[in-house]
C-alpha cells in the first residue's frame, strides 16, 4: 500500500472522533459565553430571588479547565 494511502486511511478512521470533539469543544464554548453573559448582566437592578445551584454550577463551567487538575469539586 502506498505512504499517501495509509495517510488517507488513519484520516478516515479518526475522522469521526475528530468531528465529536471539535463538537464538543463548540458545546463548551457556548456554554461558556453564555455563563459570562449571565453572571456580567444579571436580569434587572433590583434584588430578586436567584438559583444558587445554577449560579455555581455556572462558575464552575468557567473555571473547570483551570481546577480539573488542583481540585475535586463535590
Amino acid at each position: 500500500m502506498k505512504a499517501s494511502k495509509k495517510k488517507f486511511n488513519y484520516l478516515k478512521q479518526d475522522t469521526a472522533k475528530l468531528i465529536k470533539e471539535s463538537h464538543d469543544g463548540l458545546d463548551r464554548v457556548i456554554q461558556i459565553v453564555m455563563d459570562l453573559k449571565r453572571f456580567s448582566h444579571p436580569d434587572g437592578v433590583e434584588w430578586q430571588v436567584s438559583d444558587i445551584q445554577s449560579g455555581m454550577d455556572s462558575r464552575l463551567n468557567m473555571v473547570h479547565n483551570e481546577l480539573k487538575y488542583k481540585a475535586d469539586i463535590i
